[in-house]
This record gives C-alpha cells, sequence and structure tokens, in this order.
C-alpha cells in the first residue's frame, strides 16, 4: 500500500485551492503571443483592492510550495525505494507531467483560450502564436501549464545530483541553487524563457528545500506541539500581508525584488505548513475525508480549472457587465463565482475522463 503523510495530504489539498484563488482576480493578460483585456478596472471598488492585496499575498508562495512539496515526496521515495533509473524516471515523468501538458494544452486550456477570443489574426498567426507561447514557452508568454514542463525538468536534474552526489556539503549545495535561481530569475525577467527550463533553474532551489524539510519534518512538527500555539499562528497569519506589501515597496530596480522573493516565500510556506499540521490534528473525520479527496484531486483541480477563467472573463465582456464592477458586491460575487465555478468545472471533466477510462477499459 502506498504510505501517506497526513500532513502532505492536509498541504496539498490547501496548496491548490491557493492557487486557484489565485487565478480568481485576474482580468487581463498581455503577452507576446496573444492575451485578453476585458477592460475591467479590478481596483474600481474597495473589495476589488482587497482582493488583489490577497492574490499579490499568495502569489508570494504558493508555486514554491507546491514545488517544495514535490521535493518533500522525491526524499519520501528515495528514502523509501532509492533513486530509480534514468529511463524510468523519464518514461514515468513523461506519462506523468509531459503527456498531460499536452493533452490539456490542446484539447482543454487552448480551445476554451481560443473561444474566448485569446488570438486574433489570420489562421497561420494564431497557429504560430499557440505554438510559440502555449508549447514552446517562448519570451514572454502566458499558461499556467508551464508547471509541468518546470516540475519534468526539476526532476532531471535532480536525478543528476543525487546520481552525481552533488548534495555533500548542504549549505555549499544549497547556496549555489540559490546563486542559479537568481540568475534564472533575472533571465526570465528579460523573457529569456524556453520550455520553462528557466523555471526549473528558478524552483530547483524550492524543490530541494522540501527535500531536506522531509528529513527534518518529524522533529519541526514536534517543535510545533511544543511551542507554537494558534495565537502565534494568527499573528503571524496577520502579519504576513503587511510584511509582503512592505518588501513590495522596495526598489526593485537595487535587487531588492530579488532578494525579498526568498524570505517571503520561506515565511508563507512556513505559516501554510504550520497551520495545515495543526488543522491536520483537530479536524473531525468527516472533514478530513474531504480535505483526503481533494488532495488526491488536486492535479486535476491545477489542469483543468484556470482555463475556465478565460471564457468567464469573455462572457462578463461580451454581455457588457464591466460597469456592475462598480460595486463592491458584484466584484466579491463574481469573484466567489469564478472559484466555484472553476473548481466544479475541473472535477466535472475529471469524472468524465475517468469514465471514458472505464469504458476503455470494458
Amino acid at each position: 500500500m502506498k504510505k501517506t503523510i497526513k500532513e502532505y495530504d492536509f498541504l496539498r489539498a490547501v496548496a491548490v485551492l491557493l492557487v486557484i484563488l489565485g487565478h480568481c482576480t485576474y482580468y487581463r493578460i498581455i503577452t507576446d503571443y496573444g492575451g485578453i483585456d476585458s477592460g475591467i478596472n479590478e481596483k474600481q471598488t474597495l473589495t476589488g483592492i482587497i482582493l488583489g492585496f490577497i492574490t499579490h499575498t499568495l502569489y508570494s508562495f504558493h508555486m514554491p510550495l507546491f514545488i517544495a512539496l514535490s521535493g518533500c515526496l522525491w526524499a519520501v521515495r528515495i528514502r523509501d525505494k532509492g533513486v530509480q533509473s534514468f529511463r524510468s524516471l523519464v518514461k514515468n515523468k513523461r506519462r506523468r507531467l509531459l503527456v498531460p501538458f499536452l493533452l490539456t494544452a490542446l484539447f482543454w486550456s487552448i480551445p476554451l483560450k481560443y473561444l474566448s477570443g485569446y488570438w486574433h489574426g489570420s489562421f497561420i498567426e494564431i497557429i504560430r502564436q499557440i505554438f510559440l507561447g502555449q508549447i514552446l514557452m517562448f519570451g514572454n508568454f502566458n499558461s499556467h501549464l508551464w508547471f509541468l514542463q518546470s516540475l519534468f525538468f526539476i526532476f532531471i536534474l535532480a536525478y543528476i545530483i543525487e546520481k552525481s552526489n552533488l548534495r555533500q556539503c548542504p549549505v555549499q549545495f544549497m547556496s549555489s541553487l540559490l546563486v542559479l535561481s537568481m540568475i534564472a530569475r533575472f533571465l526570465e525577467s528579460r523573457h529569456i524563457c524556453f520550455l520553462n527550463i528557466q523555471s526549473a533553474f528558478i524552483y530547483l532551489l524550492w524543490f530541494y528545500i522540501g527535500f531536506y524539510f522531509e528529513h527534518i519534518r518529524e522533529r519541526a512538527n514536534k517543535l510545533v506541539d511544543k511551542h507554537i500555539g494558534w495565537w502565534i499562528i494568527g499573528v503571524f497569519i496577520i502579519l504576513y500581508p503587511f510584511f509582503v506589501f512592505l518588501a513590495n515597496k522596495l526598489p526593485h530596480g537595487i535587487g531588492f525584488g530579488y532578494i525579498t522573493y526568498y524570505p517571503k516565500a520561506v515565511l508563507g510556506m512556513a505559516i501554510t505548513y504550520i497551520l495545515c499540521y495543526k488543522l491536520n490534528r483537530i479536524t473531525p473525520p468527516e472533514l478530513l475525508n474531504i480535505i483526503k479527496k481533494l488532495s488526491g484531486h488536486s492535479y486535476g483541480l491545477y489542469l483543468y480549472s484556470d482555463p475556465v477563467n478565460y471564457f468567464i472573463i469573455y462572457l462578463i465582456s461580451y454581455y457588457s457587465l464591466s460597469d456592475l464592477f462598480a460595486f463592491d458586491s458584484f466584484t466579491l460575487s463574481i469573484y466567489i463565482g469564478r472559484f466555484l465555478i472553476t473548481i466544479i468545472t475541473a472535477i466535472i471533466v475529471m469524472k468524465i475522463l475517468n469514465i471514458r477510462k472505464i469504458v476503455h477499459r470494458v
């Protein structure tokens, strides 16, 4: 039976919900390869400003958290079964990451974006933009599926690291990953991107932070039980958004943006893990079952939820609902509605795909 770590299940469920929440506030995205602009000013209401602030806070740590969780599970896998062969690794990650990337892009994300008016121009021009921006991910692109490409390359790099014994000096090793991450972030800021290889170098640091955390997880849990009460967690949850706000106000031109990114992410990840660990211990069994189901479907929720946002934005623009965003109640209703609709749609897609698999097996 596959070993499960309850706090990781809880964390995975929360992490995917945070990602979906983070995707529910944008109304315009302009890239070199298409984009959508509803003409809505989401900051014209107090609710819009607050929701934007929440989104900015979530974006400061939710993807490092996702990658770190993959690193935690990689550590568990190595400890229990050792490092698999390169051929086996590539075959497994190709099936788990690259195939879903391609199928989701071709049959879900790209069609929904096309119906939402994401691309304009001749047929050839649209195909060019789709190929460069959604598949190869050149330059200034936009696709939530970047995560799958990056994670594939991260596992390749992790395999090389493990087989080459590059972790003999953890401090030197992690310092090197930090430097690589900062260089890759600089290149990405200049839109030097291809197949998200640069993102693999950015997030390899977070992958190994999760990897090393797994080795101290039980000791960390004991320290949390002994020294961290709910009031401390509450204080950090309240103060963290203001820390993010102040960090973002520092002048990025002299490098503060690159430096503050790391403490923001580490603190956000730590708060989220501690919160999930504590909640996991007091949550009723019935609710834990729901959390476990969410965790088990987190991959599908990530794959199929975000593209629905483009179609929702299109409908808002098509039916000229932008004036209603002057009202706080409407802004909040659309935010909640997008969150629920994207989740429900993703669940429906997963159920349809599961039924087809069953029929195919029969």
